[in-house]
Formats: C-alpha cells, sequence, structure tokens
C-alpha cells in the first residue's frame, strides 16, 4: 500500500477517534457534577478505517482510556481491523485494540 492510501485510512481512523474523545471528555466533566457510574457502557463509535463504517462499540468510558494508553491504539469491533494499516494488540469479544504502523500525529499533522 502506499504512504498517500495509508494516510487516508489513519486519517478516516483519526475522525472517530476524535468523535470518541469528545465522548470522553464529556464524561469527565459529567463525572465531576455527577457520580457517573464506573460500569456505566457507552456508545463509542468503531475507529475503523472503512470510510462507510458507523458501528457503535459499547464499553465503559474506562476501557476507552485504557484501550488508548498510546496515541498509535485505536479501538475497532472484531473483524474490522485492516492488516494494511495496524497490528491486533489487544481487546475481547467486544472490541479489539489495535496499533497503527505510522504515527497518527504526524498523519494529523500532514507529515507521514
Amino acid at each position: 500500500m502506499d504512504k498517500s492510501s495509508e494516510r487516508r485510512l489513519v486519517e478516516n481512523e483519526l475522525l472517530f477517534r476524535d468523535a470518541n474523545t469528545k465522548v470522553q471528555e464529556r464524561v469527565k466533566l459529567d463525572n465531576r457534577s455527577h457520580q457517573i457510574p464506573k460500569n456505566l457502557k457507552l456508545h463509542f463509535y468503531c475507529e475503523c478505517s472503512n470510510f462507510h463504517c458507523r458501528d457503535r462499540i459499547m464499553i465503559t468510558a474506562t476501557a476507552y482510556e485504557r484501550a488508548h494508553k498510546s496515541r498509535f491504539h485505536f479501538i475497532t469491533l472484531p473483524g474490522h481491523e485492516n492488516a494494511a494499516v495496524e497490528k491486533i494488540v489487544g481487546g475481547n469479544h467486544v472490541y479489539t485494540v489495535v496499533e497503527k504502523f505510522i504515527d497518527p500525529a504526524k498523519v494529523a499533522a500532514g507529515r507521514s
């Protein structure tokens, strides 16, 4: 796969990660004024490279945060990973944690 195709796939994943990060930030804000149960499952977007995927992953905010310990890590539904741009590094029957081969921060800055 050429670098520009790889970059386009990662850009799509970054879009959904950005949306999910906003959900995560909102949960943290809401948790300051209300005690949100730690086991409350939220709808996060699948962060796969398929432009048409709008599937949701129901996990806790804590699980989402844990899955993103590295900026190279994204969450996808099982079977949505793309071996051309990532490898599986964790997960379970609900979601998969994938690690990108290229630095998403550089893609976001247009320097891949």
